[in-house]
């Protein structure tokens, strides 16, 4: 590694960063950006609208119901072109409090691996929303909040099944943060475990449990009154109906062979693990049956099936398999996708 000296900051208390403010307390917005949001003037179109809502929502997620304050903005961005620009008490109001809380802003938590962590979800039919927190000294303190709109289909979704998405978004929101450690899920509604107990499941309730394979959590139902933190959240958001992204969406765009990388993930599955380690020579009273079904070559764990071998694919990485096979190959009828699992990851029966 080499260090360019001009670059570097030793025994400093507080590092400017990306926008943002890390201290020894916690993560805070960037005093330029938090400045020009003090000195931005106040709207007289809705170009300017816009512009405010893109600078403001840079920090979204340090401002705890940022949807329900920008409301008033947000409408005025529904209206056509056509119709007269009207600035009235409501959206001074918004404006300025938004002003007020960015420039004195929460402090977030600074994420920490070896840390209880909690995401606390809700829903509506406007939108769902979800809160990552982290255990403190202090108690339950926020690292990030999100929150958007649901689309014109997922608005006519049941209760329950809004409320199965706002789990599976937010997860995909923080998923750089939960992926490889236990953690909770705080929801006011009881349809986790009913969805889960339902024969048979809608289809795309079915997809949303695939993807939810690969956490290692723990669903609890918690009243609407202890909720109230993410509930305005979903009432009134303001990010748009897409899709959530990850983060290997937004940032590893890196081509790899996907046995490559479900042989880390073997890794980290304590049962394939224990596995890989009988086979080293650790005892086990099923060790013969292991060394029956199984072999490890070249770093990776195989089974035996049909005298041939093939990858063994960890529980929590099973939905992403077929989705590659299905979804990046051509979304191929259920059979032909079956075909293509098996041929690289069962029988061939």
């Amino acid at each position: 590694m080499t260090l360019n000296i001009k670059k570097c900051t030793f025994l400093a208390t507080e590092v400017s960063f990306l926008g943002h403010r890390i201290t020894k307390e916690g993560l805070l917005p960037g005093e330029v950006k938090t400045d020009a949001i003090l000195k931005f003037p106040t709207p007289s179109n809705r170009t300017e609208v816009r512009r405010f809502l893109g600078l403001t929502s840079f920090f979204r997620r340090f401002v705890q119901g940022y949807a329900q304050i920008a409301l008033p903005l947000t409408r005025l961005l529904k209206t056509k072109d056509a119709e007269p620009f009207t600035w009235t008490f409501l959206e001074q109001e918004a404006f300025d409090t938004l002003r007020r809380a960015l420039y004195h802003p929460p402090i977030l938590e600074i994420y920490d691996v070896k840390r209880q962590h909690e995401v606390h979800t809700d829903a509506s039919s406007n939108g769902i929303a979800g809160v990552l927190l982290q255990e403190s000294d202090n108690g339950l303190k926020p690292v990030m909040y999100f929150s958007r709109k649901c689309s014109e289909t997922e608005a006519k979704y049941h209760s329950h099944e809004l409320e199965v998405l706002a789990i599976v978004d937010s997860l995909e929101r923080f998923r750089m943060f939960l992926i490889g450690k236990r953690f909770r899920v705080i929801t006011d509604c009881a349809a986790i475990t009913s969805t889960k107990n339902k024969t048979p499941l809608h289809p795309h309730i079915t997809r949303w449990w695939l993807r939810l394979q690969e956490f290692d959590c723990e669903y609890i139902h918690r009243s609407a009154d202890c909720m109230r933190h993410v509930d305005a959240l979903s009432r009134a958001p303001v990010e748009p109906p897409n899709p959530t992204k990850t983060v290997a969406d937004l940032v590893l765009k890196v081509e790899l062979d996907e046995h490559d990388f479900l042989t880390t993930i073997q890794l980290q599955d304590m049962k394939l693990a224990n596995i890989v380690k009988v086979l080293q020579g650790m005892s086990s009273e099923q060790a013969t049956q292991i060394r029956r079904e199984y072999v490890y070559k070249n770093n990776r764990l195989y089974r035996k099936v049909d005298d041939q071998l093939r990858f063994v694919v960890p529980t929590a990485m099973r939905w992403r398999v077929v989705r590659t096979y299905h979804d990046d190959m051509g979304h191929f009828a259920a059979e032909k996708t079956l075909d293509r699992l098996r041929k690289d990851f069962g029988s061939r029966k």
